[in-house]
Formats: C-alpha cells, structure tokens, sequence
C-alpha cells in the first residue's frame, strides 16, 4: 500500500530553498553596490588629484544671463518674415542658454500665436536655442511642452488676443 505524501515537508523544503535564493540575491545586490561607490569613489579622487589648474577652469563662475520673454510683436515678425534672418552676432559672445531662458524664449514664440517646430525657430529664432532645448530637454517637443505650461501659468485665463492686421 501506498503511503499518502503529505506537503509539510516538501513546503519546507521549498521554503529553506526560497530563503537561500533571497540571501544569495541580497548579496548579490551589496557587491554591485559596493562595486558601483567604490567606481565613483575613484572618479572623484582621481577628479581631485587634477591639476590645479583645470580644476580652477571648473569653479569658475558662469555669466549669468537674465531671462527674456520674446515679445508679441518681435515673434510676429520673425513668423511673417518681414525682417528676414536675425541679425548675425558675430561681434557678441555666444549667448548660455539656461533653463529659464529657453523656456521663456519659447514661450514668448506660443504666446505670439505661431506655429512652430524646431526647424522654423533654428532659422528664425536666437542662435542656439534649438541646441540648447535638446540639449537641455531632451527633444525639442518636451521643450515645447515645459513652454506651454509656463504659458498657462503666466495667463491662466488663456493668452491674450492677438492684434489681427
């Protein structure tokens, strides 16, 4: 006759297997992560042990460019084409988009009303600001999209009229 299995001791079993598996995976994850600081450790050292000299080119402080809202009217001309190309900065210094910037710079494109994309404001935007959006964001779009929002915050009752010629 056949004895009947009872579960009690394979549940066992498979629950001393089950912990083993978890212990051997905790350990696991700790020597990745030991491995991974310790990786980073040894970048930051080695970035200390730089000459002095780059180290200072590092610090120093970045120009701060204050934020301007492109106007109604000067986007309206750039969509139009009346006034051609921006004018050429060649005498300036290249101009550090930031964050606040980019996004104010697009915004005031939206709040004029145009269509854009990131072909129309490389020709007939600021210079870099289409490099400076996928550098910042990404893609152009997700730019596009932190404007809107910027939009719709700064007129919450929807953008104001545009004048119709």
């Amino acid at each position: 006759m056949r004895r009947p299995l009872t579960e009690a001791p394979i549940a066992a079993e498979m629950a001393r297997f089950q912990e083993s598996v978890r212990g051997l995976a905790v350990e696991t994850v700790r020597s990745i992560v030991r491995q991974e600081l310790q990786r980073r450790i040894e970048v930051i050292a080695a970035s200390l042990e730089a000459p002095p000299r780059a180290r200072r080119r590092d610090r120093r402080p970045q120009p701060v460019i204050q934020p301007s809202l492109a106007g109604v009217d000067e986007a309206k001309e750039h969509s139009t084409g009346t006034t051609g190309a921006p004018p050429d900065d060649a005498g300036e210094r290249k101009r550090r988009w930031t964050r606040d910037a980019i996004i104010n710079e697009l915004a005031g494109w939206l709040v004029s009303g145009t269509t854009i994309d990131a072909s129309f404001v490389k020709r007939y935007g600021p210079r870099g600001l289409v490099a400076a959006t996928r550098k910042e964001f990404g893609r152009f779009e997700a730019a596009l999209n932190v404007a809107s929002l910027q939009v719709s915050k700064m007129y919450p009752d929807g953008p104001p009229a545009r004048a119709t010629h």
